[in-house]
């Protein structure tokens, strides 16, 4: 009878193991919310994930007002910034896999913003150039015809910068209608490549790829003859401030666990299986 129960007991202790490293496993692959500026409170630009080294600057004509949010009147001094280079919002963890960067927003209304103005610039930047040089933005509303939402991904600048590359998805959509709006950009790492994703209202609207690109190798935070930037309502490329609010906006990160880390986890299974075969009889 108690060699049945030890055998039994080590069997259970054998499939805790696994399924430790399972979970472990399923836990890493699930995105964690890394910033979340929610703003409720009149003044405040805080990020209440992160901590306050990352919270916002309130510059020029931009406030913060309770029921609204983030309230940006299109001036060009109207904008929020949030930090950069160590302290930047963009992770430049070597192990991420997968970004995703949320924000809620209302317009102003029917051309009260510019053309092509975005409701978030991030990374970096080339002022003498008006270009973004590793960023990722999303402009909600650009006057083509149709009319469209566009969003961008630039390693080392856009396509027709020496050296540079960038994927872009654009989709015919109307969000200059008065009413709130989400929008997700989300950026994966799939195999060698990097996939932009665009969703808006909780519908993917398109997908475009940065080929032969990894997320671990695009400096956010790079000072290699360029300028940082993070801003909301505010653009690298010089086409005009964005009118309208935004009352929280969110960056989620997915990471892979350093290979001695699961290595520790299952460290205990060959000593647990090595224990049960000397206990067999």
């Amino acid at each position: 009878m108690f060699e049945r129960q030890h055998t039994k007991s080590i069997r259970v202790s054998v499939w805790l193991v696994i399924a430790a490293a399972l979970a472990f496993q399923v836990s890493v692959a699930q995105a964690t919310l890394i910033h979340d500026y929610n703003f409720a409170v009149s003044g405040t630009t805080a990020d209440s994930v992160g901590g306050s080294t990352y919270n916002g600057t309130l510059n020029g004509t931009a406030t913060v007002t309770a029921g609204q949010g983030l309230v940006l009147d299109g001036d060009a001094s109207g904008y929020l910034s949030l930090p950069t280079g160590a302290n930047s919002v963009l992770p430049s963890n070597p192990n991420v896999t997968s970004v995703t960067i949320e924000a809620w927003f209302k317009t102003a209304g029917e051309n009260t913003s510019p053309s092509w103005s975005r409701l978030f610039d991030l990374g970096s930047y080339v002022p003498s150039q008006s270009i973004g040089y590793n960023s990722v933005d999303f402009a909600p509303f650009v006057n083509t015809s149709p009319v469209v939402a566009w969003a961008t991904l630039t390693k080392q600048g856009p396509w027709w910068h020496t050296g540079g590359t960038e994927a872009d998805v654009s989709s015919e959509l109307w969000l200059t209608d008065g009413n709130t709006h989400h929008v997700a950009v989300q950026l994966n790492q799939v195999g060698s490549d990097i996939q932009m994703q665009m969703s808006t209202d909780n519908v993917v609207r398109g997908t475009s790829t940065l080929s032969n690109q990894s997320l671990s190798t695009i400096a956010w935070d790079t000072t290699d003859g360029v300028s940082l930037g993070n801003y909301l309502g505010k653009d690298f490329w010089g086409y005009g401030n964005f009118a309208g609010t935004i009352s929280e906006f969110k960056v989620s990160a997915t990471t892979t666990p350093e290979p001695g880390v699961l290595v520790l986890l299952i460290s205990g299974l060959p000593a647990l299986l090595a224990y049960a075969w000397r206990k067999r009889r």
